[in-house]
């Protein structure tokens, strides 16, 4: 995996800008990523913070492909990566700082209003990346990171992947997410389209958020509350917290994003997509 040349100049230009004089110092842990420890730094001269990841090069070609992925990505509702720097056996990720925490620490006291508001952020992040090429196979509320003026930041591409190549798009295989927020057909382990599996993922999140509370433990015939819901048992679509996403006016859009169907969770949220642009 090499990196354009374009891309390595850009990084070698905001390495210096930010090396020399300045001292870096750790603060606090921020959390676990994919691949390696969050932590906090600080620039001793100016105060500068940045969100510093160190990652085992050992880990090899998923550290790398997040570290060629992450370079060309530019939106500003993804976690920016001001640069890198290669450290013996380890990768040196310097990024943004995102002080307000994540997504995880507001599902408790969410209002419908506010969920509708990140929800709305989350389609636009995620419509980003596949624009680009790219699905993240990873999105969840702790990777989900909330920046100034409650803006929405897609974090940690430790597990994403480019699926179109040459202008077409690749069939994905691997056990690749957090199997709480994973899509049916990757528990599955079948091959699977990239841009289904992050909408499902997305549906999951909206559903905690309005509810502060997850419908199963994984997508699988073993979870028995899997299997009522793909069963569609009206008794179980009605109790605990599917009672009170029926509260909310985004049952439908929910039930779309967690269709069993790819296809179906697609055009859930090419309409939802298309209602918020008009």
């Amino acid at each position: 995996m090499s990196f354009p040349s374009d891309v390595l100049q850009r990084n070698e230009e905001r390495v210096r800008r930010h090396e020399g004089t300045k001292t870096w110092k750790e603060v606090k842990v921020l959390g676990q990523g994919t691949f390696g420890r969050v932590t906090l730094i600080k620039n001793k001269g100016n105060n500068e913070r940045m969100a510093f990841k160190k990652v085992d090069l050992e880990d090899g070609a998923s550290t790398i492909m997040e570290e060629v992925i992450h370079s060309q990505l530019s939106h500003t509702n993804i976690v920016q990566l001001f640069f890198w720097k290669n450290e013996g056996r380890n990768l040196h990720m310097y990024l943004e700082y995102c002080r307000l925490g994540s997504l995880e620490f507001k599902v408790l006291d969410m209002t419908e209003e506010g969920a509708e508001d990140y929800i709305d952020q989350l389609v636009a992040d995620v419509g980003y990346l596949h624009s680009r090429g790219v699905v993240h196979r990873d999105i969840k509320p702790t990777n989900l990171l909330i920046g100034e003026k409650e803006t929405l930041k897609i974090a940690d591409m430790g597990l994403s992947c480019v699926y179109i190549s040459e202008g077409k798009e690749m069939v994905l295989t691997g056990f690749a997410g957090t199997p709480a927020f994973m899509a049916p057909e990757q528990l599955a382990r079948s091959p699977y389209r990239g841009p289904p599996v992050d909408i499902w993922s997305c549906g999951m999140v909206l559903f905690t958020v309005l509810t502060s509370a997850r419908p199963w433990v994984k997508a699988h015939l073993e979870d028995s509350g899997f299997k009522h819901w793909m069963e569609r048992d009206k008794k179980y679509v009605g109790l605990g917290p599917w009672e009170r996403l029926r509260e909310t006016s985004h049952e439908s859009l929910v039930f779309g994003l967690l269709a069993i169907d790819p296809s179906q969770r697609l055009s859930t949220w090419n309409d939802y997509v298309k209602k918020t642009e008009d």
